[in-house]
């Protein structure tokens, strides 16, 4: 007898020790915490189902209140809670990659490689195919999806609460939540608010079982990855995997509209294995191979987070409203404003009756950088000085010819000669040339139809620039616009803020001395500058002294823009001899100065890695792969490869730098004039900049110049009174019907677009020759066809670039002012006409 308690002695004695064993070690490192009970840890009550882990974490955290972290078990496991916010801030961003794990593994066969359980890997891997679906077009394209889910709601509310007055939300919110997840995230239509629909039952049931597995994980770490074991049922992942069926059913017989995650999860499983893609440099591409359970996993993840947790928040929100009915009367008033404001019967705006980035797939990608570059250099100069005219300043900026007649003044008088044609015939030299006047005839072109017109109708020597991103064939186009597009994201934009910021500053300086010593001032020469300051050292690193007299660099550029080629003529009279003799319409200095700037980056790159968000950073890395893909852009579209030289690298530096240093001395040329003429106008965006930069502590950032919206209508008036293209044109590239005509265009027929014209026309914009930043309030523009700014293209060929330039221009006036404050020094100054 004594030997068998002995023998049980012994066994209780080892247990005790094996789950205590670790009870010592925050002890150990002078953490403190509540004292463990042996075997439970710290999660009696929640292994017992007396308390939920977050109730018992929260209490923990409120008996230290003087402590940055605590020492806590989980089981046997030592677990620590933090509670101190600089600490949450390492660990979940500052040194990610030190915690890249939730710490819990099990099989990986049972919805285990999930974006929210997976491993770092995986992770990364799933993460960059998945956030493509969560961008803002792709929210705005899913809008009417989830409207339409939403009247199906109001409509069983409505029904049910004819029955019976009183309703539980909570069961009504997750019919609400199964119904719009399926549809919004998977194109899949169901029924849940059909009682014989059991699928919320068995949701609620896969979602609320008690998982023993778990415990079991947190008693014996490992235990689940070891065995091959899962927590979660066997009906859950019969579920999601017969949502993958459907979805490959779908995918056979239909195309996914490129919206929804089950379209990604369709992609990956059509290539079988997916890669992270070098994040960056010096981190190795990860690999993983796509499985039915791989992607069974994703959409358990999705199906869950958007059904589960949006019956909660629901929930929730309501039973707030209830309780506080002040808060539910202020919500129910805004609602009905905007509504109001946005009254469906609101005559549209045509979407072509802006044509000043472009429109379509050769659109501006840079429109942001533009507005940002605008942005910065207002603001900037407007907190500095305020503008005036002066006997030499001209009543109205017209365009002076290098020849006898602008082009874009000749399409501007043919378009207002036939104000009842949808499109009128020219002949340029003995090419025939269709000019459109009908707006939707020019979503059709640029936008619609796009594949059928993809190209500009000019074509040259590829060896001297002429491989750029404007005018190039559609495939070198959609390869590089591709890669090119990667600076222009929002994030980027938002760190490149305080290098155009510097530069603004040192713009200012300039026009403090210019201004000492002549109290009028030409702008032109002046923007020149600051043009090729911000350009040169946001996009290609490279920091330059244009306002030194010495700096031929102005000059240069000048004669490189501003001198006449002949060979232009030469394509028209005779099309394709350009192309046939290898010619090109940039003079060689030009192509000189380009390649100058990828040697200078060459010699960057191998001393420095500085110049992240800029274009020579993705220049550089086109040259190290060699030769470049557009990736699978579409379902049977085929993938497009070209070779990257040297010739093409410069190319791409003559369509960002002139866009940049061009586009922008004449914008802000124009934006000051039209404020010295106007000075109401500036007086009321003085006073937006001055309000907007006390509410920011007098400080000038991104986020308050995203707050300036009268800046970006007058950003947005001063491209409509004066876009900075002639001209956008497109080649046939088949025959094609026009949209509301009988007319079938040929092959090879060249179609042009006058932006002036369009932007001038009273039917888009009464009184076009008065300055009104108005007409481009939220409630102007929903009244005018979405296509009325052409100004620098629309579509997948409009300006790359632009979304950076703008948002620069948009600097200066506010700097200026949060420099000097209230101190008025006039700038006065002269503007001459321009040249092509």
């Amino acid at each position: 007898m004594s030997m068998y308690l002995l023998t049980f002695i012994t066994i209780v004695c080892y247990l005790y020790y094996f789950f205590t064993k670790n009870y010592n070690y925050w002890k150990a490192r002078n953490v403190k915490g509540p004292t463990p009970i042996p075997f439970f840890g710290n999660f009696i009550d929640v292994f017992f189902r007396r308390k939920h882990v977050g109730v018992l974490f929260s209490e923990i955290y409120k008996q230290y209140p003087n402590e940055k972290v605590v020492g806590l078990y989980r089981m046997t496991s030592p677990t620590l809670l933090i509670r101190d916010l600089d600490i949450v801030k390492q660990v979940l961003i500052k040194d990610f990659d030190s915690f890249p794990d939730r710490g819990l593994y099990y099989s990986k066969q049972q919805l285990g490689d999930n974006l929210f359980h997976a491993d770092v890997t995986v992770m990364k891997i799933l993460r960059k195919h998945l956030t493509t679906v969560f961008t803002a077009s792709k929210f705005k394209a899913n809008f009417q999806v989830l409207a339409g889910r939403g009247d199906k709601f109001v409509e069983y509310l409505e029904n049910a609460t004819l029955k019976e007055q009183e309703l539980n939300t909570l069961p009504a919110f997750r019919k609400y939540g199964a119904d719009s997840i399926m549809m919004g995230a998977f194109g899949i239509d169901m029924d849940p608010y059909n009682d014989e629909n059991n699928l919320c039952d068995l949701l609620d049931a896969a979602i609320q079982t008690p998982s023993y597995f778990l415990e079991l994980e947190l008693l014996f770490p490992g235990t689940l990855s070891k065995y091959n074991l899962s927590i979660f049922p066997d009906n859950v992942a019969k579920f999601c995997k017969q949502i993958i069926q459907i979805g490959s059913q779908l995918a056979a017989v239909s195309k996914f509209d490129q919206i929804r995650t089950m379209d990604v999860l369709m992609g990956l499983r059509r290539e079988g294995n997916a890669s992270s893609g070098k994040v960056a440099e010096g981190e190795k591409e990860l690999n993983m191979e796509v499985t039915d359970d791989v992607l069974a996993g994703q959409v358990f993840i999705f199906y869950f987070a958007g059904y589960g947790n949006n019956s909660l928040l629901g929930t929730y929100a309501m039973y707030h409203l209830a309780r506080n009915p002040d808060a539910q009367e202020k919500l129910v008033q805004e609602i009905k404003d905007v509504l109001r404001k946005h009254d469906e019967n609101v005559k549209e705006r045509h979407s072509c009756a802006m044509v000043s980035f472009g429109l379509g797939p050769r659109s501006c990608l840079g429109l942001r950088f533009a507005q940002l570059q605008f942005g910065i250099c207002m603001v900037k100069v407007l907190s500095r000085f305020r503008v005036e005219c002066t006997k030499n300043t001209v009543d109205k900026i017209t365009i002076t010819p290098m020849r006898r007649q602008h082009v874009g003044m000749l399409y501007s008088e043919l378009y207002k000669q036939y104000p009842n044609e949808k499109v009128v015939g020219l002949y340029r030299m003995t090419s025939p040339t269709l000019l459109i006047r009908d707006l939707d005839i020019v979503k059709q072109v640029l936008i619609k139809d796009f594949d059928s017109f993809p190209d500009r109708g000019v074509y040259y020597s590829k060896k001297r620039l002429g491989d750029n991103l404007v005018h190039s064939d559609v495939t070198v186009m959609k390869v590089l616009r591709k890669h090119l597009s990667s600076v222009f994201t929002a994030g980027k934009l938002k760190a490149n803020f305080q290098v155009l910021a510097d530069r603004a500053d040192k713009f200012v300086e300039y026009l403090d001395s210019e201004t000492l010593k002549e109290p009028e001032i030409n702008t032109l020469p002046a923007f020149r500058k600051y043009g090729i300051d911000s350009i040169t050292k946001v996009e290609f690193g490279i920091d330059m002294d244009p306002y030194n007299d010495d700096n031929d660099f102005c000059d240069l550029l000048d004669v490189a823009i501003q001198t006449p080629s002949y060979f232009m003529e030469l394509e028209f009279l005779f099309p394709g001899i350009l192309l046939k003799y290898d010619l090109s319409i940039f003079p060689d200095k030009a192509a000189k100065f380009c390649q100058q700037i990828i040697e200078v980056g060459t010699t960057l790159e191998a001393v420095s890695k500085t110049y992240h968000n800029r274009i020579i950073e993705v220049l550089m890395g086109l040259r190290r792969e060699g030769n470049v893909s557009s990736g699978n852009i579409a379902e049977g579209e085929k993938e497009l490869w070209m070779e990257v030289t040297d010739d093409v690298l410069a190319a791409q530096v003559i369509v960002f730098y002139f866009a940049g240093y061009g586009n922008y001395t004449l914008l802000g040329t124009y934006a000051m004039y039209q404020l010295a003429k106007n000075l109401d106008v500036q007086e009321k965006l003085i006073q937006e900049i001055d309000n907007v930069l006390q509410k920011h502590g007098g400080k000038f950032s991104y986020e308050a110049l995203k707050e300036m919206k009268y800046l970006q209508m007058v950003f947005d008036e001063t491209l409509r009174m004066h876009p900075l293209t002639n001209s956008v044109t497109r080649n046939a590239g088949r025959d094609i019907q026009l949209d509301g005509t009988d007319l079938v265009l040929k092959k090879n027929c060249v179609l042009a677009i006058s932006p002036y014209a369009i932007q001038h026309d009273e039917k888009y914009y009464p009184e076009p020759e008065q300055f009104k930043p108005e007409r481009f309030s939220p409630e102007n523009v929903k009244e005018r066809h979405p296509c009325a700014l052409v100004s620098f293209g629309l579509g997948p060929r409009s300006c790359i670039v632009w979304s950076l330039y703008g948002e620069g221009a948009i600097q200066v006036p506010s700097r200026v002012h949060e420099e000097y404050g209230g101190q008025n020094y006039v700038l006065t100054y002269e503007v001459a006409s321009y040249s092509e």
